[in-house]
């Protein structure tokens, strides 16, 4: 047994931190007023972002469709899928896309509110701006265990982030598009030299 009534040391080391809490409990309550009063104040000051998302289904070829090649690569549809999706998110895409869309000059993409300063993305760092941005309002992410790809984007303005949004895949589908044809007139060429022969 301890002297003074059998009081522990730890119970002596609690009983003085409510007694603290007691004397300084205006002070404690100031803090935690003015903390709720500072969020309340941020939450209703921050600009509201609208999100838009899409999904694009990309299927994996005719070689894998047909099963031309015979080998099944672990892996291979989520290489492709990675691919696609570097595709979407490449500069060149996205460049396109800020072009249609006059993005540096669009004050719900920017977040500038001034007087319109006509920037053209011939400017080495007006793209690098509009780049930067667009990759960090833009999300491109495979679904798993699926051949789908969702594209989101987060803007100011809803109307902007789902003009983005459409832009990309419509821009996605018409480059695949192109690369196909290109393909398909490449070995029509090549047959055609074949036949000649």
């Amino acid at each position: 047994p301890t002297a003074g009534g059998g009081h522990t040391p730890a119970d002596a080391t609690l009983s003085e931190a409510l007694l603290t809490v007691r004397k300084r409990k205006y002070l404690i309550a100031a803090i935690a007023s003015l903390g709720l009063i500072y969020g309340y104040y941020k939450g209703t000051t921050q600009p509201r972002l609208y999100q838009a998302a899409g999904t694009i289904e990309i299927r994996t070829g005719s070689s894998q469709q047909f099963r031309v090649n015979g080998t099944t690569g672990y892996g291979s549809a989520s290489s492709s899928l990675s691919t696609q999706v570097a595709i979407i998110k490449s500069d060149t895409v996205l460049l396109t896309v800020a072009r249609d869309l006059d993005l540096p000059n669009n004050g719900a993409f920017t977040g500038y509110h001034g007087p319109n300063l006509h920037l053209s993305l011939d400017d080495l760092n007006v793209r690098q701006s509009t780049l930067n941005a667009m990759n960090g309002s833009i999300g491109v992410n495979v679904v798993p265990k699926t051949d789908l790809v969702q594209i989101t984007c987060q803007t100011l303005d809803p109307k902007l982030s789902a003009d983005i949004v459409n832009r990309l895949i419509r821009e996605f589908i018409q480059r695949d598009l192109q690369s196909s044809y290109e393909a398909t007139q490449r070995v029509s060429d090549f047959l055609s030299l074949q036949l000649r022969d």
